[in-house]
Order: C-alpha cells, then structure tokens, then sequence
C-alpha cells in the first residue's frame, strides 16, 4: 500500500483553500464554497454520487492505514477533520488527540473525542487500538450513505447507547446506497472492537491490493 500523494500531516491553512467538508451536505458556506462533497442530505431527496464517495473513502482508508503504519491512533475521525479539495484530494486534519500506538494498547485509555463517531471502547474510558479509528470511519462512510448518524441524542446518551446497540444498518435508511459500502459501513460499527475489519481487510473490501 503506497503513501504517496496522501496527506495525513498538519493543515496551514492556505494549502488547501477549501473550506472543511462534512462529506453529507454541499452548498456554500459564507464567502467561500464549500469543498467537494460526495453526498447531500436524505432529506434532499438527490441521488449518492457513488464514485466520488468510492474515492474519497479510497483516500481516507488509505490515510487511516498509513497512519497506523507509523505507529499513530488518530482518535478523532469525523467530517469536520477531513477535507476533500476541488480536484477530490482527500486531507485528513485535526491531530490533537493523536497517540502513539506502540506503547500498547493496555496504556492508552482515551475519553477525548467526538461523541457521534467516538468508539464504543473509547467513550468507556478503555484502552483502544486502530480499531478505534476504524469505528469512526465507519460512522464518516455512515453518515455519507444515510445523511443520519448512527446514534443520536445528547453525548451521554450516545456514549451509552454504542455500547449496547448495534447500529441501524445503513439500508434501512437508505435502501438504495450500494449493498457493499452499507455492509462495511455496519461491520466497521460492530460495537466489540475484535469485530471490525481492519486496515488490511478495509481496503482489500473496496477493491484495492
């Protein structure tokens, strides 16, 4: 798996000259446009742009996998931390939870991070590995499918609930989105953290080698 052309690193603010894109809603936002999206709301009653959503999320595997190739847990995934420019690069922001992961599991207990896309392990104040990044990948590649989240509610609430239920699969949201990204998608949630596929199996599930 090659690293090149993916950026998993700091953001200057000038590179980029998008706005942050939630990969669910487009539009403008103020003086400047928001950056490429690759779905609008459900409730927007439009069509998934498929091939976008396959790149982007190609982009982000691929960035998640080489951070974890250098011995980093990134432990706050989610739309607001990634950027898809004009030309669809996908940039992957925001590492201030950043942690490494060679100091082994059994020493990183995490409580930070965004509720909505925060693994069920890591809202529980227990030691996490990459699948705990894999989890909120599972709940970006969610919300870009459904235009909902997984779980919704206040932060306890959610916290919680992860815990204890399985996700809403994503087609009985929206029957429509392809049968195989709504899987990864659910398997990518599965609350045990042994469950969830890994980086290897992520990407050998969208067709890469």
């Amino acid at each position: 798996m090659s690293s090149d052309d993916v950026v998993v690193g700091g953001w200057d603010g000038d590179s980029i000259g998008e706005t942050r894109s939630d990969l669910s809603t487009g539009g403008a936002t103020g003086p400047r446009r928001r950056a490429s999206t690759v779905r609008v709301r459900v409730s927007d009653n439009r069509r998934l742009d498929e091939r976008r959503l396959r790149a982007a999320l190609t982009q982000l595997v691929r960035a998640v996998n080489v951070l974890h190739q250098r011995g980093l847990l990134h432990l706050d995934i989610k739309p607001s931390n990634i950027i898809v420019g004009p030309g669809g690069r996908l940039v992957l922001l925001d590492f201030g939870l950043v942690r490494s992961s060679r100091a082994g599991e059994s020493d990183m207990k995490m409580t930070l991070g965004t509720p909505a896309y925060m693994a069920p392990e890591q809202a529980a104040g227990e030691p996490v590995g990459s699948a705990a990044d894999w989890y909120a990948v599972g709940g970006v590649l969610y919300r870009a499918l459904t235009g909902e989240l997984p779980f919704t509610g206040g932060a306890a609430d959610v916290m919680l609930a992860k815990q204890l239920d399985a996700a809403v699969h994503p087609r009985t949201l929206a029957p429509d989105v392809p049968e195989d990204l709504a899987n990864l998608a659910a398997d990518l949630l599965c609350t045990d953290p042994s469950g969830r596929p890994s980086g290897r199996e992520v990407w050998a599930r969208l067709g890469q080698q």
